[in-house]
């Protein structure tokens, strides 16, 4: 059993490669306590500030530390770790030695953990500042600035080797480290892989169950209340043609038959937008079109509907809004055909950018908006175009017609598929 979920706080909320640079990061600051502290107790220099940078460095280790152990702040402990690491460096290669400390060597460990474990720009970082470092330290030595290699000798050969075989053992351990970390990214490639296989099946399992129960709703409400509806519209029809002798009870009847036969188409038009097979552009014209075609069969207005291309059918529309799209067009042919004494009615839609147009125009009498008296049919079209967040624009002028479009935005209302 892994001793790690017992040392650190938040270990499993971590993804596999965090925890293992979690891991990481935790022995190798370990590894700076326990050495800083041997060179600040045994190490000799002629600068006492050295051991105040030591003690600085062993209190940001400590830290570093604590946000391992306690805390979910791994980035922040990386980050302070990697920078801590470069200031030390850089600072001890000054009291080491110089060009000839052999601190230089954990520059090259610093840069390459940077880049396995951190990222591309901090090594990057790292390499210009070691780099600059360097060049100063050589202009300082050609300038006598510090007597560098006495500082070199007087630091002790114990240290000086541990401190070199020191550089050797992590970078091969950084090299053991990078294989596991290469195992891990594998590993968990193919389980962001798997999830996402078992997202994509989980979701189409749910696409086809409400595509069945939306199918069922369809069936179920057309042949129970479709059915009943039909039903009442035709025995009341039947009832009006017979005599009467009360005028009140015959128009009572007349109101059953209307709002039962409104009931009905709009129930028709509820069904057929649930439909899996509706929810694209050409479908909807197809049925507005068809609508059209026999509304105005009995009249002396001649309907017409503009081609369309069979592209439109990969232009998915959602189906909450098409009912309303229908009886905003229904809602302008009933208008066009009791008022406007039309004698043509255009119906077409349009796909121009990123938005489809559906128009509705006549050859009427027109109408100015503000001198109408009964305004029910085009506030009713306003209403659904803001209740499904379209944009309806009403173009009418007395004995130039009237053009009714409305515009369907492709972010909110319809995707091309």
């Amino acid at each position: 059993m892994s001793i790690w979920p017992h040392i650190f706080k938040h270990y499993h909320e971590y993804s596999l490669l965090d925890q293992l640079r979690k891991r990481i990061v935790f022995i190798i600051v370990l590894y700076y306590i326990i050495e800083f502290t041997i060179e600040f107790i045994f190490g000799q220099t002629t600068y006492p500030l050295f051991y105040y940078v030591l003690l600085l460095t062993i209190l940001i280790c400590l830290i570093i530390l604590y946000l391992l152990l306690y805390t979910s702040y791994l980035k922040t402990a990386i980050y302070l770790s990697a920078w801590n690491d470069f200031f030390n460096t850089t600072v001890f290669i000054w009291f080491t030695g110089g060009t000839h400390s052999t601190d230089i060597y954990w520059y090259f460990t610093l840069i390459l953990a940077l880049l396995l474990f951190l990222n591309k720009t901090a090594g990057v970082f790292c390499t210009i500042g070691a780099f600059l470092n360097i060049l100063l330290l050589y202009y300082a030595e050609s300038q006598r600035w510090f007597d560098f290699q006495y500082d070199y000798l007087s630091y002790g050969i114990e240290l000086r080797f541990f401190n070199t075989i020191s550089v050797f053992v992590m970078i091969f351990f950084i090299g053991v480290l990078v294989n596991k970390k290469d195992i891990l990214e594998l590993s968990s490639q193919k389980q962001k892989d798997d999830n996402i296989n078992l997202l994509e099946f989980e979701l189409n399992k749910r696409l086809m169950e409400m595509e069945q129960l939306r199918q069922s709703i369809a069936r179920d409400f057309h042949d129970t209340i479709g059915n009943q509806l039909a039903s009442i519209t035709h025995s009341s029809g039947s009832l009006i043609k017979s005599n009467f002798s009360s005028e009140d009870q015959l128009k009572k009847l007349r109101l059953i038959h209307d709002l039962s036969r409104r009931i009905y188409d709009e129930t028709k038009d509820f069904i057929w937008s649930i439909r899996f097979q509706s929810n694209n552009i050409l479908e909807l014209y197809i049925y507005i079109k068809d609508f059209g075609e026999k509304y105005f069969e009995q009249s002396t207005i001649d309907f017409i509907s503009s081609g369309i291309d069979n592209e439109f059918e990969e232009v998915k529309i959602s189906p909450n809004i098409t009912t309303d799209l229908i009886l905003i067009c229904k809602e302008a042919f009933t208008n066009a055909l009791i008022h406007s004494k039309a004698t043509q009615i255009v119906f077409s839609i349009e796909l121009k950018g990123d938005k489809v147009k559906i128009v509705v125009s006549d050859n009427g009498i027109g109408f100015e908006e503000n001198q109408l008296h009964r305004m029910n049919g085009i506030l009713n079209m306003r209403e659904r175009s803001n209740r499904i967040d379209a944009t309806i624009l009403i173009q009418s002028k007395s004995s130039r017609g009237t053009i009714i479009s409305i515009i369907l935005n492709e972010k909110s209302h319809y995707n091309r598929g």
